[in-house]
């Protein structure tokens, strides 16, 4: 998952220009992050900020939407009532 997670965060800094990556962790993930965070070449890179929750708070309901609705379609593609993209 380490290469994986830095290769989704360098796609916020493309042609030479800096970005910023935000993940958002549940209190029981962070163990697990910081563990896969070891695994990457430059792990102190990766600092840790706070958060306003407000605005988090009001995103979760979208989000569980969202998971659900993903859930549905990986669900779809396996059953094949659902063709794969193409990479």
């Amino acid at each position: 998952f380490a290469k994986t997670y830095v290769h989704r965060a360098g796609r916020t800094a493309r042609a030479g220009r800096s970005g910023r990556a935000i993940t958002l962790l549940k209190s029981g993930q962070v163990g697990q992050f910081l563990k896969m965070r070891q695994l990457m070449q430059d792990p102190q890179r990766v600092g840790d900020m706070n958060v306003d929750m407000g605005p988090v708070r009001d995103a979760i309901p979208v989000y569980k939407r969202c998971v659900v609705a993903l859930r549905r379609v990986l669900e779809a593609e396996e059953d094949g009532d659902l063709s794969k993209t193409e990479q």
